[in-house]
């Protein structure tokens, strides 16, 4: 840590405020700690820009706290180098920290993993995914939640669009 504090603050609890339409949010997962159900111990964390009052999508900014994917999808692991996944509940926590937010994007931290547009949607979709592969059945808690105002969270991938960073088109 920087000896200088008014550059570099410590906090605690779910979310801190920023700036007037930027906040951080611990989702837990990976980094050292977790986040079980709604208990929030030390864990990674994300940005959260709400764009709303200039007519634009909100968005997340998660580097590699959740993981936007090429197929339009997300990944959660502990440790991204070593290859080590979550356990269900914890992924299941990462989505009890989003799904109040208020965001349509997902910025992945960098530029070869595509922007993410129906984020939270996608979020949910993987999530869901992803523990049916590890469980191999659908009674987790995480299969009872639904997105506000659909009767199913099933997505049609071709509504999770991707958009690769132009830096990336080769001529």
């Amino acid at each position: 840590m920087r000896k200088d504090d008014s550059v570099q603050k410590c906090w605690s609890g779910k979310t801190q405020q920023i700036l007037p339409d930027i906040k951080v949010v611990k989702v837990g997962g990976h980094f050292p700690g977790y986040l079980h159900m709604a208990t929030i111990n030390s864990g990674s964390c994300i940005l959260h820009w709400n764009r709303s009052t200039v007519r634009q999508p909100s968005v997340i900014l998660t580097a590699d706290s959740i993981m936007p994917t090429p197929q339009g999808g997300i990944s959660i692991m502990y440790s991204y180098p070593n290859l080590i996944g979550l356990h269900p509940d914890a992924m299941y926590g990462v989505w009890l920290a989003v799904k109040d937010l208020d965001f349509e994007w997902i910025y992945g931290g960098w530029y070869v993993v595509p922007v993410i547009k129906k984020g939270k949607e996608a979020i949910l979709k993987s999530l869901k995914q992803i523990i049916k592969v590890i469980s191999g059945e659908e009674k987790h808690a995480i299969f009872s939640e639904e997105l506000p105002g659909s009767e199913s969270s099933k997505v049609d991938p071709a509504e999770c669009q991707t958009y690769i960073h132009k830096s990336l088109v080769y001529a």
